[in-house]
């Protein structure tokens, strides 16, 4: 209640630890500063890099997705494999579209976080931007990539605290994750598997906040 939330008497965690935020005056929610630059040792604090750095990222999570894309379009994954059956007959769609073209003309930044472009009304990548949702950095609407949820020239630069790779059921993600390690420790940031089979899709943060 925004009562009890007043004048600093809660700290409330978000983003799997990667911002602190407390009540002000008023009961509003308002970030602590200089704990995402303070709270883990080394440069860059808890959030995933911004400009190169966050292009690097975004570099790992395509090359997972070629990888297991390719995977499918080589038989070296069943369809049969993958539980969901929207998740199986939106593959199906991707596969037979990929069938005479090089697959990374297809799997392309654009394809992975337009919503609706492989799964219905989802995107394959997605970005958890630090605080409340209500506070998130939007520049678009939920047509555009990401679903809008990115900055502009007019707008404040989005800080981000975690990367999901989606599609990729945890029994099948294995590798996949190993090999993305391999680069993400690089730059200080780890992945691994959803926590439950139940869901397909691989997290990628500081390690000091993985999943396990």
């Amino acid at each position: 209640p925004v009562e009890h939330r007043a004048a600093g008497r809660v700290l409330l965690s978000t983003s799997d630890g990667a911002a602190l935020f407390t009540g002000g005056p008023d009961g509003g929610i308002e970030e602590i500063h200089g704990y995402r630059e303070s709270a883990v040792a080394g440069e860059g604090g808890t959030c995933l890099p911004c400009g190169e750095g966050m292009d690097q990222v975004l570099s790992v999570c395509r090359d997972m997705m070629l990888e297991w894309i390719g995977d499918m379009q080589r038989g070296e994954v069943q369809l049969s494999e993958i539980a969901s059956p929207g998740l199986r007959e939106a593959y199906q769609g991707l596969l037979a579209h990929a069938e005479h073209r090089a697959l990374d003309q297809v799997v392309t930044m654009e394809l992975l976080t337009m919503p609706g472009a492989v799964v219905q009304k989802q995107t394959l990548l997605w970005r958890n931007q630090i605080g409340p949702h209500q506070s998130w950095v939007r520049a678009g609407d939920r047509r555009d990539h990401w679903h809008g949820f990115y900055g502009s020239c007019d707008k404040e630069t989005p800080v981000f605290s975690n990367i999901f790779v989606l599609g990729i059921p945890k029994h099948l993600s294995g590798k996949y994750v190993e090999r993305a390690n391999q680069r993400l420790a690089r730059l200080g940031l780890g992945a691994s598997s959803a926590p439950s089979s139940a869901v397909s899709y691989t997290h990628l943060t500081l390690p000091t906040k993985r999943i396990v």
